[in-house]
């Protein structure tokens, strides 16, 4: 009597050893990164019938990361970079202008019970949590920027918005990269180098959604050329001190 062949193992789960733990230490850290959407540590959603506008604004978004610096280091001598610190402000809106409309379609059809969105489920709690603080302090922070560029106030009530929006931006920006820092990598590199990604499904359209990145990229630099020679930036003191001469 010969005995059946057994069914082979399933293939091991690369990410199953981040959900266990025999460390209650470790397992604590594990379940508190879960809970901030922190990946591999939470549940990964898949991205199947809506890929494409995961990709676009997984693309945009890495873009913005990598040029974020700029205006956050330049600020810290607007006496001197306050130029650079602008041109890197207003570069950034066409790369927003992208990032927050592929984020906005996304939701809204959604919420609106489109199949395709629905079945590549909701985002992770964290995410959408801090998503409504992003946006709308991204809205006022560089509102509150144009107007201080434009009206060339330094000191007035738009700098103290400005200064608070940025606080606020900045912590709402960390909270939401914990979801996606593991995520957009992947994603980029599925459309930008597709032989090397580790994404399982190839999405049609990479080309389209490199051009529309790079567009945006290149918007923004027009734009921020074209705003610049029309800022008087002021370096006055703030009412009540003045400068004595002589």
């Amino acid at each position: 009597m010969t005995t059946p062949p057994s069914e082979p193992a399933p293939p091991p789960d690369p990410e199953a050893r981040w959900h266990s733990s025999e460390d209650p230490l470790t397992q604590s850290t594990m379940d508190m990164l879960a809970f901030a959407g922190v990946r591999p540590f939470s549940a990964h959603r898949v991205r199947t019938a809506r890929a494409a506008n995961s990709r676009l604004v997984a693309m945009s978004g890495l873009a913005l990361l990598i040029l974020l610096p700029v205006p956050y280091v330049s600020a810290l001598g607007l006496d001197s970079l306050w130029r650079v610190h602008y041109f890197s402000g207003l570069l950034l809106v066409p790369l927003l202008g992208v990032k927050l409309g592929g984020t906005g379609w996304r939701a809204v059809r959604y919420y609106l019970g489109d199949r395709g969105f629905r079945a590549d489920g909701p985002p992770h709690p964290m995410p959408r949590i801090t998503a409504p603080i992003l946006v709308l302090s991204t809205v006022v922070l560089f509102l509150s920027g144009v107007e201080m560029l434009l009206g060339a106030d330094r000191f007035g009530s738009w700098s103290t918005i400005h200064n608070g929006a940025a606080i606020v931006f900045t912590g709402a920006l960390g909270l939401h990269l914990l979801a996606h820092l593991w995520d957009t990598p992947h994603e980029v590199a599925a459309d930008l180098v597709p032989s090397r990604a580790t994404a399982p499904a190839k999405v049609s359209g990479a080309r389209r959604r490199t051009a529309v990145t790079v567009i945006a990229i290149v918007a923004g630099i027009s734009l921020a050329t074209a705003a610049m020679p029309v800022s008087h930036w002021q370096t006055s003191r703030p009412p009540g001190e003045h400068r004595h001469l002589g």
